[in-house]
């Protein structure tokens, strides 16, 4: 955060402007003070809190299973761990989806937490396998220019589908960069780990090599 000064300094050139600036400086650590209450306020209504208690303010843990949007029933979601950068605030939170239109549902009931609803951001991705092994996947920016397409693609690399995974930030004040496409992807990782699509990656990919490894033994025992 930078400082700017709301005072035409120009139309007071020769005069004495170091109480002016004093006034400003004071303003400027003020609005950080409240910033850092701000961020304080977010970080302990996230604490423990759980989604499936109805007017929460906070996330953390799973819940909301059973809650029913438009006739749909919204799966069970899982909410991960906060990272916190320079005040700003990311949570990722998972639903397992089969249908598309279970996204919707899930991002209802997401937004009835007054905390995401909101936040500054609520980026999300999926992938579903339909019917007919067509692969349907989209992805939402909501603000955070390309970081949508970036989770969508984290995703297509760890070839995980019937997954939806959204990642909430508060924005804390202060601009990090190209970092908070590192924590929205961290985010991603950790959430899929957390609800065991990893691990699932991990042994189709260790089933695939050990398919190989066998038929290069039987070619071997041919020759």
């Amino acid at each position: 955060m930078t400082l700017t000064p709301r005072y035409n300094f120009r139309e007071h050139v020769g005069e004495c402007v170091l109480y002016v600036w004093a006034e400003r400086v004071r303003e400027f650590l003020q609005d950080l003070a409240d910033q850092d209450v701000e961020l304080e306020e977010i970080l302990k209504s996230l604490e423990g809190a759980n989604l499936g208690d109805s007017g929460s303010d906070g996330v953390s843990g799973g819940g909301g299973s059973g809650t029913v949007v438009s006739s749909i029933s919204c799966p069970e979601i899982t909410s991960g761990d906060l990272i916190v950068d320079r005040k700003s605030v990311f949570q990722p939170h998972l639903a397992r989806v089969t249908s598309v239109d279970e996204v919707p549902v899930v991002l209802s009931r997401l937004k009835e937490n007054r905390k995401i609803a909101t936040a500054t951001h609520n980026i999300y991705a999926y992938r579903i396998t339909l019917p007919g092994a067509v692969l349907a996947q989209d992805c939402e920016d909501d603000g955070e220019t390309k970081a949508g397409s970036r989770m969508l693609h984290l995703m297509g690399v760890l070839d995980v589908v019937n997954v939806l995974v959204i990642v909430t930030r508060w924005y804390g004040g202060c601009h990090i960069g190209p970092d908070r496409f590192k924590h929205i992807n961290a985010a991603t990782r950790s959430i899929l780990e957390i609800c065991g699509f990893l691990d699932d990656h991990q042994d189709s990919k260790s089933g695939d090599i050990a398919g190989k490894k066998d038929k290069k033994s039987v070619r071997k025992s041919k020759s």
